[in-house]
């Protein structure tokens, strides 16, 4: 349905002459394009869930959560977008539904939503000392609620398999909104 949404907005967003449908239509575009962006990402990404090295990789993570919480706030400061790396831990999570997926992917959802911090700060560049605190406030909040949720992951991955079921896309993006 992501280019039926696409469509939709394109078609409305020409027709439209009153500003609240443009912005309705400039909403579903939107909405539209993210969609199908993850789409392209997860078709682009099919070859690798065959793949060993990344079954291994998830493997590490396992046993090095801090090291997987650093690396995934690194990627997602690199491409600024947490969206992007939680679709991309679905998809490689498609491959896998083994009983301790959302212990492997607790961390990997916290450092996706660590590194989306950058993109506050980079707002920031060239601005008043406020815009820096604001983003240094937003970092410090998401790496206390981090290690709040690092030290308390066992209840946390529970209660989401509890709520959310066995499909590990759904138990992924659920938790990370439950984080949020």
């Amino acid at each position: 349905y992501a280019l039926v949404l696409v469509a939709v907005g394109v078609l409305l967003r020409l027709v439209a002459r009153r500003e609240g449908w443009r912005t309705a239509a400039d909403i579903i575009l939107g909405f539209g394009l993210i969609f199908y962006g993850m789409l392209v990402m997860a078709q682009a990404l099919a070859p690798l869930r065959e793949s060993r090295e990344i079954a291994g990789l998830l493997f590490f993570f396992r046993e090095s959560p801090w090291l997987a919480l650093l690396l995934a706030s690194l990627v997602t400061a690199i491409i600024q977008s947490s969206g992007a790396v939680i679709g991309i831990l679905i998809s490689f999570s498609l491959q896998y539904t083994g009983p301790d997926l959302l212990t492997m992917a607790l961390p990997l959802v916290l450092g996706a939503n660590l590194g989306t911090c950058i993109t506050a700060f980079l707002g920031a560049l060239g601005g008043r000392r406020e815009g820096y605190r604001v983003a240094l406030v937003q970092l410090l909040m998401k790496l206390a609620g981090a290690l709040l949720a690092m030290g308390a992951g066992r209840p946390l991955v529970r209660a989401t398999m509890a709520l959310t079921g066995s499909d590990p896309a759904r138990q992924i993006a659920n938790l990370h909104t439950f984080f949020n």
